[in-house]
Parts: structure tokens; sequence; C-alpha cells
């Protein structure tokens, strides 16, 4: 028995799903959480109007994010740029991470995807569209 959750139809819909990098000699959870994701409800999404990525911040090592653009084709990741937009009491070199997700999802949703509606999630959480 599968799941059928295409209730949305005649509009386009992206999701965006926060995730990490993976976290080293704990394991490897936010990637198997991607895979997990990518097994199970990806897989049910009507992928003629419903379109996702996942968004990482960048890795400081350059062969880091090499590897990650190859082996995982549908992951966006962010600039370090957007990793300290936020202004805080802390000051400005204040790491806002997850906002600068949300931040960044939003900014390239609207500029690379024609979606009417843009769903944020993160790397944890399931969506029945």
């Amino acid at each position: 028995y599968l799941l059928n959750c295409s209730y949305v139809t005649g509009i386009e819909l992206f999701i965006g799903i926060g995730s990490a990098l993976d976290r080293g000699a704990k394991g490897k959870l936010p990637k198997s959480l991607r895979e997990f994701q990518r097994n199970t409800w990806l897989k049910w999404i009507d992928q003629s109007t419903t379109s996702y990525s996942f968004f990482i911040h960048s890795d400081k090592n350059e062969a880091t994010n090499t590897i990650i653009k190859s082996e995982e084709k549908d992951v966006v990741l962010i600039p370090p740029s957007f990793s300290t937009h936020c202004y805080t009491k802390h000051g400005s070199d204040h790491h806002c991470r997850s906002g600068a997700v949300v931040h960044y999802l939003f900014i390239w949703s609207l500029k690379n995807t024609n979606a009417d509606y843009i769903i944020n999630t993160e790397h944890d959480a399931f969506i029945c569209v």
C-alpha cells in the first residue's frame, strides 16, 4: 500500500528542505535523513507539479563542497555570506544559521522556480501534498 498524497492540482509547488553537513564522528545523520526522505515521501510527490531541493551551508573546505555537489544533485549549497546576515546582540559575526537557510531558500526559490507556493521544512520532517 502506497500513501497517495496527490491532493494538490493545477499549481506548482516547491519544497525547500533545510539540512546540514554530515556530523563526522557521530555518524552521517543529515545525509541519512536526506536519503530517507528521497526514498520515502519525496518519491510520492507528483514531479510534474512539485519540485524540491535540500539547502545546506557551504563547508569551509571547497573539496567537501565539490563532493556534495557531485554526489547529491538535489542539494543547493548556501554561500558563506548568508551565514552571517543576522545582526543581534552578539554582533554582526553571529551565525544565525537556521534563519539564513530560510532566507536563502526563499530567495533562491523565487529566482530559480516558477512555483506558485513555496514550503520551507527541515530534513527530519514529512510533508504530504
